[in-house]
């Protein structure tokens, strides 16, 4: 800055070289450096070292040992005072240290100069300095004795002035040192050009000369030096003591260092500028040169072929001003303002040279007129100071109205934007800020530029600068008056309109014009709304008066203004305009657009509202502009933090609620207009409705009143009104709008005006409203839990929700079908492929197979029906596919196939259908589906919303999916929810509470009976699907201990409490869980809980012994075995409940039985339930031991012992006496009546009222009434047939053929014969290649199981189209089922031969089950293995080749084998000594009956196809038989009937074939048959052979 001086030196020592001399070592060399004056006087405290280290005289080198050219490289300041710095040197001395001596020894010194002759300093760079020789430093003491050597290369030697002679010291021509220097100064200098300047006055007549030279200096010299330069040029100007007339190259040569100056290089110096003329600044007659050399040089703009020189004086006329002023401000205060008029008169002078030079053309001064006019307008600051600011801005208007017309700017590039700019910069300078009738001025020359500009439609950034700037200083202006006053007029200039001989848009409508054609990403939009705003701030109600006026004589004009006017403050309130957090700018602009409209509506109502000058395009524009400016996002409170919002409230009020009111009080000033706006206008102010602002809310929701009341007058319903309402509801609460204050607020506000109006659609109105309603609150919870994958399940349910309420509620159909694909997009990611097809089957139910023409609807095309429906299909059969629901799509196969088949004849088609169709099947049989569990699942607490609150749902889960998981999966959906451990009753206060509470539980479905079921020849696989799909009805057992004083066995007290659950809907469905609508309790005792935990061990076990021989079926390489070996140590080593043997101690004491004698009957159960149990363990055991691996083998034999102990505590039980029960005689069968027993003799079981309730198991009760009835067979049972079918099937076909009798009064009738086949039945046979059969007679051959295991025992055998099922009841469990066919399928009856014979033995056991195989049948000959045998044999190795073994299960039911007596012994008291093999009978129930006697049969003789055999079959107590006229077949298991009195030997035409069976007849319809027991048999007579028909014989 001027006025800081600073003389630094800085040298580096580098190096130096030296010559080691006589020595035989290099010196060790130390250099001492010095300055000196000229006189000897060496400068005290002028060198430093470094900052922070102390001033030194003289500076000490570091000694470099034994070195001869030593390297340092030390840098060292010089700060020399001024006055010394022209006659000091700087003086180095050179000297040897001795290590030994400890002294230096001088041997040389250097020199040098710190002003060279030409008075110039040392040139910074790199210097080498002679050494002289010197021993003694005193010889140094006159410096006159070597300045005059030669000190370097750089310099010559020159003779002393004192005439020493040289020669006095010597130079070593080898030694030499080596500097660095660099020079920090602003009054030293190194160019002697500039010195030159600096001392004109030693050479006045060389001043043209020195300038030229000066002018062709480098920047850097001449900024270092501006001060002083400035001086010695500013005293070359004429004055009292200069006389030259070198004016003109002084003023050359000060626009050099101005142009300088204006170089961005230099242009931190102009400070230096600004201080040098405040402060130092003192030529007081330099103005009025400076001012005739700019007018001068103006002037000759046309003439100078070379016009660098007038840029750079136009570049630099802020500066020159500046100087200008300056100096005229010092000449008036010298004396005392003389030449005033003449120093203005030179000003105006100047501004006409200015206007002189831009009016002129040509593209070779176009560059000057453009520096010019960027430059002018800076002068203002200074101009202001010598001229008035009126005057002034008269000067400045006058220069750019000097310009060309705009056509014949636009030809020259650059001046257009040199015009804006000298426009901008003017409004934008301190004369329009301070002076209103300056700013008045310079605004009328703004506008009409910048409308020039507009129209042309140039540089329209440029401009909506240039209009920012100047109502930045209207707002200045009316912010620092207070008062909006001040400005009225320069306002008014950009709202009027102007009028020539046409209308002239005003500045406002030119910007609305501008801002609807400028892109949006523009920076220019952003500036033109800018100054929109800023118009519309500053105008008043005058202002808006006086628009409207200036509009009376053009109508037209003024409603295209107006609409202009709407869609920009539409576009203003935009969410993209501004910058997110651009909060303020926002706030303004909603703040002036409220104002705006508030006017504007005002123009409306005067101009655009009667009949004839009703436009509809305007208020249209209105309503929408409104609309979009009360749902913008940032006037939305509630989403900023409550400081923001206190802050925007306290400024400017809630703007939403003012803008509401006038929407109101426009729509209700439309009148009969209203209805031209609906439906158009129920969207938008719907949107406005779910605004969060109650006031607002409360403003326009009675506009859905008053629309619905006038589209009901006009149009006799309001249709529209309802249709448009619910369709723009669906869309907006999805759009996260709307919360339960607008459901209430809309309820409540509606159907108050509906009751104090009481218009004539007030029912129709009441029901509208709760629709809407409902709907609202159907739409808020799906809403709430649109978002996070957590809430996928919720979501699932609020569409499901919603497409019920659109179907079934209002008829929406297009809302459904959208809802519909919503959910199946919802189940896709989470593969929920069965309900996303049951889904989508919703879309398909509502299309036919139809030619129609379907508009293109979601992602499907404009097509036909039928092929819409196909296309569906299609899909849901590819994800039944996936889901591996495979039955469901059979049907829809079937469909297709009838489809192509005879609809479109595309056969091509068809054949792919149906080899799908097949596929499915073989899927169904072949690959490995896991179950899906069920799971109950309660919610309780307020915390829940109001489709889960205090609600119970089944939910299907994944599969084999355990509880643990599922409830995971639920903990991470309710993350707040507290999960209830125990399963008791939820208490009222849990539901009442804000908390959520869930409960979580395992049920068990209870499929519907189906004919399935009662199939015999079923797979298991199809059972299996129908047990756990398409059901309704679940199970849930809770066990409770009642009266737990007795502490021995825990099993006495344990009741179950049995909960049945009845879903809203079938389960798979479209969703993976339903509502519970209903369920019951009932509680079964402990005896009851034992048998009913024991049958569902054994389905448990069953069905593992089944997966994993479908699995070993399979023909896997690797199979995990670890679940099936788990569950079978669970059961045989039961160590958490004790196994069955707790049951033993608890139910199978005498104690229990004379205690609990009303449920004695479900002891034998108990006791058959255990027998099954080990008859399954067995087999299991077997197929354990060929499937487990070497490493499990151990665990396998620690399983089997276990097993035998087991089995060992059961054989055990058997012995155990039976409590004393009263026996019933039978009743004799020629005294019952077939009808009779028709009525009570069915394959069903009972049926149960619709107030029971399904149990798992149910206890069998005391028989009532036996009775027997007679058949005649004829033909041989059993029959085996159909090899090819019993090998594929592994199940026994037999033919079944019999004959009724004729009776008094009925003739005989003749039964057709059929085929079934026995599921699970074991015939073990192998054939010949002539197709015969021949049976194996060695019962270790017989297979009792089968890797197939079904659940049930069943026969279907179809005549007339009938069939029968096995006996199940409607709702019955599976085990339930199960354990019914069991029983209708084995007897008990205890008689057996007593003279023939046994044929091969089944096991032996009490009361077990009951398998032989046809060989064992057919032959005579007893297995004494088999005799003595007392469990079943085990699982030999299933066979695979043709002629095989057919492995096949039997469901264990035990039974006693006791020894048949004489005939007419009774059977009260048998003696047990052979055990008779089953075989089976059939009977037939015919629904027409008749009383029927039994023939006189033979007891012994030889067979004939007509022979006749007595069976005896105990009346079933089932429910009413079926009324189908079909015949139908019971099988069962039959014992061997008494023969008469020994005969002679028998050959193999007279075999024995006389059976009896036996069936209790209980008379209460409503209970489970009972276990047959032991009855008395009245002796038989023998049978009358005389009495059969001749045919009949053999």
């Amino acid at each position: 800055m001027p006025g800081d001086v600073r003389n630094d030196l800085y040298v580096r020592l580098v190096r130096g070289e030296f010559d080691k001399g006589n020595k035989t070592s290099q010196k060790n060399m130390e250099v001492a450096l010095e300055i000196v004056s000229d006189q000897g006087i060496v400068l005290q405290d002028c060198i430093q070292q470094g900052t922070g280290e102390p001033s030194l005289s003289k500076f000490y080198s570091t000694v470099l040992y034994h070195h001869s050219t030593p390297c340092w490289n030390e840098a060292i300041r010089l700060s020399v005072p001024i006055d010394d710095f022209y006659n000091s040197h700087m003086r180095l001395l050179f000297s040897h240290c001795s290590t030994t001596r400890n002294e230096k020894k001088m041997c040389g010194f250097s020199f040098w100069k710190l002003v060279g002759d030409r008075g110039t300093t040392i040139k910074d760079g790199s210097h080498q300095l002679y050494i002289y020789k010197c021993d003694d430093a005193g010889k140094l003491r006159d410096p006159s004795k070597y300045l005059g050597l030669q000190s370097g290369e750089e310099e010559a030697a020159s003779p002393l002035e004192n005439g020493v002679p040289p020669g006095t010291f010597t130079r070593n021509t080898r030694e030499a040192v080596h500097l660095e220097t660099l020079l920090c100064s602003t009054k030293l200098t190194q160019n002697p050009d500039l010195v030159s300047l600096l001392k004109w006055r030693e050479n006045q007549q060389s001043i043209e000369e020195i300038l030229g030279k000066f002018t062709s200096l480098g920047g850097e010299e001449v900024v270092k030096f501006l001060q002083d330069i400035l001086d010695s040029l500013f005293s070359m100007f004429p004055s009292d003591e200069v006389t030259n007339h070198n004016s003109a190259v002084v003023f050359q040569a000060l626009v050099f260092i101005f142009g300088l100056l204006e170089n961005d290089k230099f242009s931190p110096f102009k400070p230096v500028i600004d201080a040098y003329i405040h402060n130092h600044f003192s030529a007081a007659l330099a103005h009025k040169e400076m001012l005739q050399c700019v007018i001068q040089l103006s002037g000759q703009v046309r003439c100078m072929e070379e016009q660098q020189p007038l840029r750079t004086m136009f570049d630099s006329l802020e500066i020159i001003f500046r100087f200008i002023v300056q100096s005229r401000l010092l000449f008036a205060r010298a004396t005392g303002g003389q030449e005033e008029q003449e120093f203005q008169q030179e000003l105006r002078s100047l501004f006409a040279a200015f206007s002189t030079t831009v009016c002129q053309t040509g593209d070779a001064i176009t560059a000057t007129q453009c520096s010019l006019l960027r430059s002018l307008p800076c002068i203002v600051p200074d101009a202001m100071k010598v001229i008035s600011p009126k005057e002034l801005s008269e000067l400045l208007c006058g220069v750019v109205n000097s310009l060309p017309e705009p056509q014949e700017l636009a030809a020259h590039c650059g001046l257009v934007p040199a015009k804006l700019d000298y426009v901008g910069n003017t409004v934008g300078s301190e004369l329009f800020e301070t002076c209103s009738e300056a700013r008045l001025i310079l605004m009328k020359m703004c506008v009409h530029h910048l409308r020039l500009q507009f129209e042309q439609k140039r540089e329209l950034d440029h401009c909506a600068e240039i209009l920012g700037v100047a109502l930045k200083g209207l707002h200045k202006e009316a912010h620092i008056s207070k008062r909006k006053e001040t400005i009225w007029q320069e306002v008014d200039l950009l709202v009027s309109p102007m009028w020539d001989s046409t209308v002239v848009p005003s500045m406002l409508d030119i910007i609305l014009q501008a801002i609807r054609t400028t892109d949006r990403r523009s920076t220019t939009c952003g500036q033109l709304v800018a100054a929109l705003v800023d118009i519309l701030r500053l105008m008043d109600e005058r202002h808006y008066r006086q628009l409207w006026d200036s509009f009376t004589a053009d109508r037209k004009t003024l409603r295209e203004f107006i609409l202009r006017a709407f869609v920009v403050f539409q576009e203003l309130v935009r969410e993209e305009l501004y910058p997110t957090d651009w909060i303020v700018m926002r706030m303004v602009t909603n703040n002036v657009v409220l104002m705006s409209v508030q006017e504007f509506s005002q123009a409306l109502l005067c101009h655009f509202l009667e009949n004839e000058d009703f436009d509809y395009q305007l208020w249209s524009a209105f309503f929408s502009s409104t609309v979009a400016f009360l749902t913008q996002p940032c006037l939305q409170m509630e989403l900023v933090s409550k400081q923001k919002r206190d802050k925007i409230i306290d400024r400017y009020g809630d703007m939403r609620v003012l803008m509401g009111f006038q929407i109101w009080n426009m729509w209700s000033n439309m009148g009969p207009h209203k209805i031209r706006f609906i439906p158009g206008m129920v969207g938008p102010f719907l949107e406005v409705t779910l605004v969060p602002e109650t006031e607002l809310r409360k403003a326009i929701l009675p506009i859905f009143f008053d629309m619905i009341d006038c589209e009901q007058r006009a149009r006799g319903s309001f249709k529209q009104v309802e249709s448009e309402l619910i369709d723009k509801l669906d869309i907006l609460v999805s759009a996260n709008k709307g919360d339960d204050e607008y459901r209430e607020l809309f309820k409540t506000i509606l159907m108050e005006k509906v009751t104090q109006e009481r218009p004539s659609w007030q029912e129709n109105g009441t029901l509208f409203i709760n629709s809407v309603t409902s709907l609202l609150e159907r739409l808020l919870d799906y809403r709430n839990v649109m978002q996070g994958e957590e809430n996928r399940n919720k979501r699932m349910s609020c569409t499901v929700n919603l497409l019920n309420f659109y179907k079934s509620e209002i008829n929406r159909q297009e809302m459904y079908i959208r809802y519909i694909y919503k959910l199946h997009d919802l189940h896709l990611p989470v593969q929920n492929y069965t309900e996303a097809a049951f889904t989508l089957i919703l879309h398909a139910e509502l299309l036919g197979w139809s030619s129609d023409e379907l508009l293109a609807e979601l992602e499907y095309p404009r097509q036909k029906e039928w092929q819409r429906k196909e296309q569906i299909y299609r899909r849901i059969l590819d994800l039944l596919d996936y889901g591996k629901a495979w039955e469901y799509g059979i049907p829809l196969c079937k469909e297709l196939a009838w489809l192509y088949e005879n609809k479109t004849y595309n056969y091509s088609e068809l054949s792919k259908i149906l080899k799908r169709q097949s596929q499915f099947f073989d899927k169904i049989l072949e690959e490995c589906r896991p179950t899906h569990r069920y799971f109950r699942v309660g919610y309780y607490g307020k915390g829940f919303p109001l489709f889960l609150r205090n609600k119970m749902f089944i939910y299907r889960g994944g599969e084999l999916e355990q509880i643990g998981p599922f409830q995971k999966q639920l903990q991470s959906e309710f993350t707040a929810a507290q999960f209830l451990s125990n399963m008791l009753p939820i208490d009222s206060s849990i539901m009442a509470s804000d908390a959520q509470y869930i409960q979580v539980a395992s049920v068990m479905p209870i499929p519907e009976p189906l004919e399935v079921f009662s199939q015999a020849d079923v797979p298991a696989q199809v059972t299996l699907f129908h047990r756990n799909n398409n059901v309704a009805k679940f199970q849930f057992d809770f066990r409770v201990i009642k009266d737990n004083n007795t502490t021995d066995n825990e099993f006495k007290n344990l009741w179950i409490e049995r909960t049945t659950y009845t879903t809203s809907h079938k389960l798979p469905g479209i969703l993976q869980w339903f509502e519970v609508t209903e369920y019951r309790v009932e509680s079964l005792s402990p005896l009851r809980a034992a048998c009913d935990t024991m049958a569902a061990k054994n389905l448990e076990l069953r069905q593992g012994i089944s997966n994993i021989s479908s699995v070993a079926k399979s023909g896997g390489a690797v199979m995990n075995i670890t679940d099936f070996s788990r569950l079978l140590d669970g059961v045989i080593n039961a160590a958490v409940n004790g196994g069955i043997k707790n049951y033993q101690e608890a139910f199978f004491v005498p104690e229990f039985a004379q205690s609990n004698t009303d449920e004695c009957k479900y002891i034998d159960w108990l006791k058959d339930l255990m027998n099954e149990q080990i008859h399954i363990l067995n087999g299991a055991i077997s197929i354990h031991e060929q499937l487990v691996s070497v490493d499990w083998r151990p665990f396998h034999e620690e399983l089997t012992k276990k097993f035998k102990e087991m089995k060992q505590n059961v054989k055990k039980s058997r012995k155990s006496l039976r409590p004393p029960i009263p026996l019933r005689r039978s009743t004799d069968l020629s005294q019952t009546s077939l009808t009779s027993i028709g009525s009570t003799s069915s394959l069903t079981t009972p049926a149960v009222t619709p107030t029971a309730t399904p149990t798992l198991a149910a206890a069998p009760v005391e028989p009532q009434k036996k009775a027997t009835v007679t058949y005649r067979v004829s033909e041989k049972l059993p029959h085996l047939v159909d090899r090819d079918a019993a090998l594929k099937t592994g199940k026994s076909a037999f033919f079944y053929s019999y004959e009724l009798p004729s009776q008094p009064g009925r003739p005989a009738e003749k039964v057709k014969r059929d085929s079934g086949y026995l599921s699970n039945t074991v015939i073990p046979a192998s054939y010949d290649e002539g197709g015969g059969s021949s049976v194996d007679t060695s019962w270790e051959q017989t297979s009792l199981m089968t890797s197939k295991l079904s659940n049930d025992i069943s026969l279907q055998v179809s005549n007339s189209g009938g069939s029968i099922d096995s006996g199940v009841s409607p709702g019955q469990s599976p085990v339930l089922q199960q354990h019914e066919v069991m029983r209708q399928s084995w007897s008990s009856t205890d008689t057996e031969h007593s003279a023939d014979p046994a044929p091969p033995l089944p096991p032996k056991s009490p009361r077990g089950l009951a398998a032989a195989s046809v060989s064992s049948l057919l032959s005579r000959e007893p297995s004494q293995k088999a005799v003595e045998a007392h469990d079943p044999p085990p699982l030999p190795p299933r066979k695979t080749s043709k002629g095989g073994d057919v492995m096949l299960p039997l469901s264990p039911i035990p039974y006693t084998h006791p020894r048949s007596p004489s005939v007419g012994e009774s059977v009260s008291s048998p003696t047990h000594h052979s055990v008779a093999p089953p075989v089976f009978r059939t009977a037939s129930h015919p629904t027409s009956q008749s009383p029927l006697s039994p023939p006189a049969v033979p007891r012994q003789r030889s067979l004939t196809k007509a022979d006749s055999v007595q069976l005896q079959q105990t009346v079933p107590t089932y429910t009413k038989y079926c009324s189908s006229q079909a015949t139908h077949v019971t099988l069962s298991n039959l014992g061997e009937k008494p023969p008469a009195p020994p005969r002679p030997q028998k050959t193999k035409s007279q075999p024995n074939i006389m059976f009896s069976h036996s069936r209790s007849l209980d008379r209460d319809t409503r209970h489970i048959p009972s276990v047959p027991r032991r009855v008395s048999v009245p002796p038989q007579p023998a049978p009358n052979l005389e009495a059969l028909p001749e045919g009949d014989r053999l």
